[in-house]
């Protein structure tokens, strides 16, 4: 399902790193009522359904949720450069393996949410939801993964 990829692509990007998006920021699936971070802007990463196509896996539904706590800033604008770059970072990732053994097929954007303000976190925030089609990678694409 590409998770590994997904995640390395939005928390390793040198542009969103410059805007304090980091694998410390960046939540995969946060299932909490407590905000996962007060020091910035954070992403949490939420899988959603997949779809089936006719005799095959469709896309799997990846909502990316930026969130700015609002004691920081009620600057929509940041929201959006960092899902400007999120998307950047996705579109970058087609046929890249990850390290879960899954390589990214395609990205299909989906759209983004209206601007909002979530009254559980007390944070500003909006989301970008793509389509992510992946496959099993294969022995070749596995030998593309880059090592520290």
């Amino acid at each position: 399902m590409s998770r590994a990829a997904v995640f390395k692509a939005i928390s390793e990007d040198p542009t969103l790193n410059l805007l304090d998006i980091t694998a410390d920021t960046v939540f995969p699936n946060w299932a909490s009522r407590k905000r996962p971070s007060d020091t910035g802007p954070f992403i949490i990463l939420r899988w959603q359904e997949e779809t089936k196509e006719i005799n095959m896996d469709g896309p799997r539904v990846l909502d990316v949720w930026a969130h700015i706590p609002m004691e920081i800033s009620n600057d929509y604008g940041r929201l959006d450069e960092i899902l400007y770059f999120v998307t950047k970072a996705l579109r970058a990732l087609v046929q890249k393996p990850g390290a879960d053994g899954f390589t990214v097929t395609q990205i299909i954007e989906h759209g983004k949410s209206a601007d909002f303000y979530d009254t559980a976190y007390d944070t500003i925030s909006r989301n970008a939801s793509f389509g992510v089609l992946s496959h099993e990678s294969t022995a070749s694409e596995l030998s593309l993964i880059e090592t520290p």
